[in-house]
């Protein structure tokens, strides 16, 4: 959702369109208790979409109506909000780090990750991603935080990136099955595998997304390199939405 104010000329109002849906909660006089719910696993079809409608399939993710009810909230003109726009702000710091907040953008949401382009002086024997990486404190996808729809495709890409958790984050992925609805997110990543125990090590592994009904319902593969006292993990864009990694 978002606030908006449309400017310009032209007869078009909002009554041109199909009232808005309004579900997953109660409101005194118009939801009832159980009335327009969704249905954790499925899509939400919406009811009365209007003329112009995009569906997208996820496979093995069906779509189903929301329970009954009067679930639909009239167009207003009594209230408008200005606009705050997002802005980025970069700061230095110290070991020889700089840190940038950047918006990240998901399908419906954005939220803003801590991304921190870090070099660290290491002995001989590390591998170069030991050295040069990107720092994630993001304490929203640590396991304790509590369940929003944020999707990191926004964060990784096709090619696997170079990244060190640290401080709210947590240091490592979570290891073991992870219940859905978690870290920020409804596909939680977890880490099917082993660490490296040797410095300087690689190891490959597997992160299985869990879905209800199916702990692992996606995967991806990914490396970890033990750093001498902490791992660095190449992690890919996930391959769907809304998934994320989890870290503890």
């Amino acid at each position: 959702c978002a606030s908006i104010r449309i400017d310009g000329s032209g007869t078009s109002t909002l009554d041109d369109f199909p009232d808005m849906f309004v579900g997953d909660m109660s409101l005194p006089g118009h939801i009832g208790s159980g009335e327009c719910r969704s249905t954790a696993g499925f899509s939400l079809e919406y009811p009365h979409p209007g003329r112009t409608l995009t569906s997208t399939k996820v496979d093995r993710i069906l779509y189903k109506k929301p329970t009954n009810g009067k679930c639909f909230a009239k167009p207003s003109r009594e209230c408008s909000t200005s606009v705050v726009p997002l802005s980025t702000s970069t700061s230095a710091g110290n070991n020889n780090s700089v840190s940038q907040t950047e918006p990240i953008s998901s399908a419906s949401t954005t939220a803003f990750i801590e991304l921190s382009s870090t070099t660290t002086i290491l002995p001989d024997s590390v591998p170069p991603q030991c050295i040069s990486y990107t720092m994630i404190t993001d304490k929203t996808r640590h396991v304790s935080h509590p369940h929003y729809i944020w999707c990191d495709n926004a964060v990784f890409k096709s090619e696997p990136m170079w990244v060190r958790f640290s401080g709210a984050a947590g240091t490592r992925l979570t290891s073991g099955p992870m219940e859905p609805f978690h870290c920020g997110t409804q596909g939680t990543g977890w880490y099917n595998g082993i660490y490296p125990t040797s410095v300087g090590a690689t190891t490959p592994g597997t992160v299985c997304y869990s879905w209800p009904g199916n702990l692992c319902q996606w995967s991806n593969k990914i490396s970890i390199t033990n750093c001498n006292g902490y791992y660095v993990f190449a992690l890919p864009a996930p391959p769907a939405c809304f998934l994320r990694y989890c870290t503890v």
